[in-house]
């Protein structure tokens, strides 16, 4: 056995996703994008009280946010996101209907990574 193929043995891989050697670490052969979707995947779900209190403490309003839902062109993704806005008891991350409030929003995925991690700690 090489010295290399005993360091590759010896050395744990960091996680699942390292599954390449490269002769001295393990790689992640992951994109950026697929890092961040995987992250975002792991998200703790929102409680409604959460998602709601951040959004206000965050200058929106439940009516105004409701009320821009409402001018969404799009049938099926404007009631996909009053579904999710007002029936939800849980807010998932990587939910369609929190992509369709997301996007009506006009929040970027940072910004709403960076009010999901503050809601969080409500």
């Amino acid at each position: 056995m090489t010295n290399d193929e005993i360091l590759m043995h010896e050395t744990p891989k960091p996680s699942q996703f390292h599954t390449e050697w490269n002769g001295t670490e393990w790689i992640d052969l992951r994109t950026e994008d697929e890092k961040l979707a995987y992250n975002r995947s792991q998200y703790p779900s929102l409680t409604r009280y959460q998602f709601l209190r951040c959004l206000l403490e965050n200058g929106f309003k439940a009516g105004d946010i409701e009320a821009q839902i409402q001018t969404n062109e799009d049938e099926f993704s404007r009631e996909l996101a009053l579904l999710g806005f007002k029936e939800a008891t849980n807010f998932v991350r990587t939910d369609d209907s929190m992509i369709a409030m997301q996007t009506v929003l006009g929040l970027s995925d940072e910004k709403l990574d960076e009010l999901w991690e503050y809601a969080l700690a409500l």
